[in-house]
């Protein structure tokens, strides 16, 4: 019998049986070369090309064994999107919900995978329609220190500074602030609207005053108003952000600077302002800039509004 043993080897690609074959062949020219009067007998060379087959084989076995370990599914990191609308209303949609901005209104959303969704908003009247959550991540909605958490419905969150309203047209959501919480449903508002007190009306108090005096008086009356200003007030912290925002895409530099303005005077704008800086910074590749803006924000309102995205932007710079 012959000792010859029949190897399992796995087939190659074309491109690979010619690299072996012309690596067998090169090495047996080597051999000729250093020995030309002892050629090699053909079982040696049998054994070699099928010991040559062998090695091949385990390479390509341990690159698929490495290519397969690369492919294996990595987290997925939240990437947040910036939305922002001028004078018409704009519609994005994510997953199964539809989102739609409002004039002049400016939104954060992230997507996170088994943490759900979150949109911030900036400023605006935000529409939302979102299909029943059921058992997936939450769809959740931050305005100012609101969270309005969605159960599945048509609602619209507007924000102004730090005055926040909730309108739900269809289904619940659950609202929070400062650790109370409410459930809002079809047709309801919050905060709910507050009745006016109604007072009786007052008697009118019928006097008699001769014409004479009343002229006098009437003409005493306007020498004793002061003097109309005819200087424009100066704009407010809000319309100066607004301004800022307007400025982001021909006068980046400029908004940088009112946004930096607004932080340091204080106020009720200078929350946004700040956070406003450091999303800036970024969005114009100023990383270095942009991870101090937000350590500034977090060490200055490390429960403030934008906290949450503050968070997840540092992070990502890291």
């Amino acid at each position: 019998m012959s000792d010859r043993r029949l190897l399992d080897v796995p087939p190659l690609s074309d491109l690979g049986r010619q690299r072996i074959r012309q690596a067998v062949f090169d090495r047996l020219d080597r051999e000729v070369l250093v020995q030309p009067a002892a050629p090699q007998p053909a079982r040696r060379r049998t054994i070699l090309l099928a010991a040559v087959g062998v090695a091949a084989a385990a390479a390509v076995a341990l690159l698929l064994i490495r290519d397969g370990a690369n492919d294996r599914p990595v987290a997925r990191v939240p990437s947040p999107s910036r939305i922002t609308t001028g004078e018409s209303p704009s519609q994005v949609a994510v997953g199964d919900a539809r989102i739609t901005a409002g004039p002049h209104a400016a939104l954060m959303v992230t997507e996170g995978g088994d943490a759900g969704v979150q949109v911030l908003i900036e400023r605006g009247r935000i529409e939302f329609a979102v299909a029943p959550r059921g058992e997936r991540p939450p769809f959740v909605v931050l305005a100012a220190d609101v969270r309005v958490e969605v159960i599945g419905t048509v609602f619209t969150v507007a924000r102004d500074g730090d005055d926040v309203t909730v309108a739900v047209a269809k289904g619940v959501v659950r609202v929070t602030r400062g650790g109370e919480e409410a459930h809002v449903a079809a047709g309801q508002s919050w905060p709910a609207p507050v009745e006016p007190a109604v007072e009786p009306p007052e008697e009118a108090e019928l006097t008699f005053e001769p014409e004479p005096a009343k002229a006098a008086r009437a003409k005493r009356k306007s020498h004793e108003q002061p003097p109309v200003s005819t200087e424009p007030a100066p704009p407010t912290s809000r319309e100066r952000y607004e301004a800022a925002v307007a400025a982001e895409k021909t006068r980046p530099e400029e908004a940088l600077a009112t946004y930096r303005a607004l932080a340091a005077e204080g106020g009720e704008w200078a929350d946004n302002a700040l956070f406003a800086e450091a999303r800036l910074e970024l969005d114009l590749g100023r990383k270095d800039a942009a991870r101090r803006s937000l350590s500034a924000y977090l060490r200055r309102y490390p429960r403030g509004a934008n906290a949450g995205l503050a968070r997840a932007l540092l992070d990502g710079l890291q």
